[in-house]
Order: structure tokens, then C-alpha cells, then sequence
């Protein structure tokens, strides 16, 4: 039995937000973009995302030189675009990185944007009186009438109550 010659493949990963694309380059194709087993245009519907994802190729004008399939998972549609994106020129760094990376080095396509999303915060009258009832300052049960109140009937502790210094004296 002949073994089967292997095609030559480019790997990249990419990653946006929460999103995680692997991206493969096989030279000699004509130009398809595949992801997760769906054209480009059955994928992504807005016309900026499908500009996001060719960008690296059509700034190193190698559009029609690879076929490239991607697998991407997490985030949102522009999360995935971006990550396609960071992939895809990561491997045409692997592919030929003398006549890439520097164009898609200065175009920043090689940078991971670090943005992300920020956690959520919770508002500083609840930081006030969660930390006033772990130090022991204030009872337990001022802590739940006060949150009782807030969370069954919906008042504004900022207009209804007094500052929590007040409770101390």
C-alpha cells in the first residue's frame, strides 16, 4: 500500500476577545475561505466582517494564492472576524515570512488586541455595606432589610436612606 503524499499546510491561531480561530493555508488553491464547514458568505452576513477576514490577504495581494479553512470558536461574530484575521496572517507569516510579515507587521495584524471585555462592578453602596457587615460594624439584619427592600420593592437606597456612617453614631 503507497502512503498518500501530504498536502503542505500553514497553521496560525488567532485570537479576539473571547474568540479562538485555527486557521490552515494550503497554497495552490483559489482563493475559498471556509469557516466551520460554511462558505465565507453563508457565515458572516455583514460585508465589514468579510473585510476584516480578507484583509491580510489582500494587503500582501495574495488572494487567489490559498485556499483557507478555519475552525473558530467563542465570542461574537466581530470577535471570530478578528481572530480569523490574527490567524490568517499568522500563518502566512509561517507560509513566507520574508515577503509578509513585515507589510502585516506594520498593518498590525500580527498584534493580539488585548482589549476585552471589563468585568462588571458592583455599585459602591452595596461594597459599602457588604464591607461594613464583614468587619462587623453593622448587623446582619440591617445588611438584609436593606436589601430586601431594594431588590423586592425596588427603592432607591440613594434617596430613601441614610449614608451608613450614620448607623455607627
Amino acid at each position: 500500500m503507497a502512503k498518500a503524499k501530504k498536502k503542505v499546510q500553514y497553521w496560525g491561531t488567532g485570537r479576539r476577545k473571547k474568540a479562538i480561530a485555527r486557521v490552515r493555508l494550503i497554497p495552490g488553491g483559489n482563493g475559498s475561505i471556509t469557516i466551520n464547514k460554511r462558505t465565507i458568505d453563508e457565515y458572516f452576513d455583514l460585508e465589514t466582517l468579510k473585510l476584516i477576514v480578507r484583509q491580510p490577504l489582500v494587503l500582501t495581494g495574495a488572494t487567489e494564492q490559498f485556499d483557507i479553512i478555519v475552525n473558530v470558536k467563542g465570542g461574537g461574530f466581530t470577535g471570530q472576524a478578528g481572530a480569523i484575521r490574527h490567524g490568517i496572517a499568522r500563518a502566512m507569516v509561517v507560509a513566507n515570512a520574508e515577503e509578509y510579515k513585515a507589510a502585516l507587521k506594520a498593518a498590525g495584524f500580527l498584534t493580539r488586541d488585548p482589549r476585552a471585555k471589563e468585568r462588571k462592578k458592583s455599585t459602591s453602596i452595596q461594597q459599602e455595606i457588604i464591607g461594613a457587615v464583614i468587619c462587623k460594624k453593622v448587623p446582619l439584619t440591617y445588611y438584609l432589610q436593606i436589601h430586601i427592600r431594594i431588590y423586592i420593592f425596588g427603592l432607591n437606597i440613594k434617596n430613601r436612606y441614610p449614608p451608613l456612617w450614620w448607623v455607627f453614631f
